[in-house]
C-alpha cells in the first residue's frame, strides 16, 4: 500500500524527514516458496519524491535556464496521460505554460542523471524602479 503527501518547508529539513522515514524497517510477512509458509522478514520504507521547485532566476538568462532544465527534449515527459494533471497544477498554482522557444547554445552543468524534469508553468517577475525583483 502507498500514501502519496505533499511536503512545504525548508529544503534540508524535507529531506531529512524523507531520509529518516525511509531509513526505518518495519515487519513484514513473506511467503516462502521453498518452505511453502509464510514468514516475517524485516522491510524498508520505500519514499520516492515527486517534488515541485520553483526555480528563480533573472529573466537575462532565461534560454540557458531552460536549456539546463529541459534540455533538446523540450520538456516532453515520459507519459502523455500526464498532460492533464499536469494542466490542473498549472491552473491551480496560477501560472502559464512554459515556451518551449530557447535557445539551445548554452546550459549550466547541473546532475540530472536518473531525474525526470516536468516542465509546469511559469511566472513574470515584478519591477521596482526598473530592478527585477526575483
Amino acid at each position: 500500500m502507498f500514501d502519496i503527501i505533499m511536503t512545504r518547508g525548508v529544503k534540508h529539513d524535507s529531506e531529512r524527514f524523507a531520509n529518516e522515514l525511509s531509513s526505518q524497517y518495519v515487519p513484514y510477512m513473506w511467503f516462502n516458496p521453498e518452505t511453502k509458509k509464510l514468514e516475517q522478514k524485516s522491510i524498508q520504507i520505500g519514499v520516492q519524491p515527486i517534488q515541485l521547485y520553483k526555480v528563480f532566476y533573472p529573466e537575462a538568462i532565461k534560454d540557458v535556464m531552460r536549456m539546463t532544465l529541459y534540455g533538446k527534449s523540450k520538456g516532453e515527459t515520459q507519459h502523455k496521460k500526464h498532460k492533464a494533471p499536469i494542466a490542473m497544477i498549472r491552473k491551480m498554482l496560477g501560472v502559464k505554460p512554459i515556451p518551449m522557444d530557447y535557445s539551445e547554445e548554452r546550459m549550466l552543468g547541473a546532475y540530472k542523471s536518473n531525474v525526470e524534469i516536468t516542465p509546469i508553468g511559469y511566472g513574470e517577475d515584478y519591477y521596482v524602479n526598473g530592478q527585477e525583483m526575483l
